[in-house]
């Protein structure tokens, strides 16, 4: 008997082990369901524990119902490059073209895609409002260049060895060795329990009644009834629904679209279609602080050549398309930009529009 306690007790702590080491292993037992997803009620949930915006049907808020396909349009092929407003909760097939991808600007990877000359190709530029001056610049367009969709697959350039020996799990690619790394895993296996969470959420929410006080990164809005990323109200923070933005810096956004999507005609690509997000503080308290307009600066700018669609006019004034316990909007706000993107493929592709 001691035997099979003492293999026991050994066994859990190999799996401790593998799970504290391995990130890998941990999105596959949290996909499984042997622990549970960490955001599963919301990522402002997630950093904040506030019982008042938690998801209980995170997911099912979240994904975009398959029974929502649209017609599909013969001979076009419609391509995704955008963050994670359309890496989450859109399945492709919900897009009208014959062929679809999505490149979802998540890791250092790129896709790769075959274009069809005979087909009408359109790119779907995707970003969130908070993101636009951090990575639309010279400085970042390689994001969506090197990082971006391909047609074909690049060389692999030998690369010489840094001059610099010094050890770091950083250098070796083992950055998720790092006892940051290892303490965040260990704290999200302990505590990420919902009966860990009980007590987070007590203490939660005994901060925000009597001290109005919030934990993490978020911040409430004045009703005190829903919350957002605490950055989104800093006006010294570039992701700032009210940052001061200088006209040069709107410029330098444009200049930047432009060659991006010179880059992706170039390519192959009919054309780029930009859609920009609303910050979530945008739709549920625009006059919070002076909004600094950028969404619409960039899109009258008179030097812009991508065609966009107007998604803050779309979204304005309708805070039931956002997750109440995330920063993202759900699956309502997606089924709008679904239906605005198809259609304009819609409109757009040459004629005849011949169905399949």
């Amino acid at each position: 008997m001691n035997t099979i306690i003492k293999l026991g007790i050994l066994g859990a702590l190999v799996i401790f082990a593998i799970f504290i080491y391995s990130p890998k292993w941990q999105r596959k037992l949290s996909e499984k369901g042997f622990i549970p997803n960490q955001y599963r009620f919301g990522d402002l949930y997630n950093t904040s524990n506030l019982t008042r915006v938690k998801e209980e049907n995170f997911y099912e808020n979240d994904q975009v119902p398959l029974n929502e396909k649209p017609t599909k349009i013969k001979n076009t092929t419609v391509a995704i490059l955008g963050d994670s407003f359309t890496g989450m909760g859109i399945d492709t097939s919900l897009l009208a073209g014959e062929k679809n991808y999505r490149r979802w600007l998540n890791d250092d990877s790129y896709l790769t895609v075959k274009l069809d000359t005979s087909h009408y190709n359109v790119l779907l530029f995707e970003i969130v409002q908070r993101s636009i001056i951090e990575r639309l610049n010279p400085e970042t367009e390689y994001i969506y260049i090197d990082r971006g969709i391909k047609t074909t697959e690049p060389e692999i350039k030998n690369v010489s060895p840094a001059n610099d020996h010094s050890f770091s799990f950083n250098s070796l690619g083992l950055d998720f060795l790092s006892a940051e790394s290892v303490n965040q895993r260990i704290e999200f296996l302990v505590f990420n329990q919902n009966w860990a969470l009980k007590w987070k959420e007590f203490k939660a929410e005994l901060h925000a009644t009597l001290f109005d006080r919030v934990v993490g990164k978020a911040v409430l809005t004045e009703d005190k009834k829903n919350m957002y990323y605490d950055f989104e109200t800093d006006t010294t923070n570039l992701f700032s629904t009210y940052y001061p933005v200088r006209d040069t810096q709107i410029d330098s956004v444009v200049l930047t679209l432009n060659s991006i999507r010179n880059h992706y005609l170039k390519m192959g690509f009919d054309e780029v279609v930009l859609t920009i997000i609303p910050n979530k503080s945008l739709i549920f308290e625009p006059n919070r602080l002076p909004y600094n307009r950028i969404i619409e600066r960039i899109q009258q700018h008179e030097d812009l050549q991508m065609p966009y669609i107007d998604m803050h006019r779309l979204l304005k004034g309708k805070p039931e398309l956002y997750h109440k316990g995330d920063g993202h909007w759900n699956n309502k706000g997606k089924l709008i930009w679904l239906n605005q993107v198809n259609n304009w493929i819609r409109v757009h592709a040459p004629a005849p529009k011949n169905q399949v």
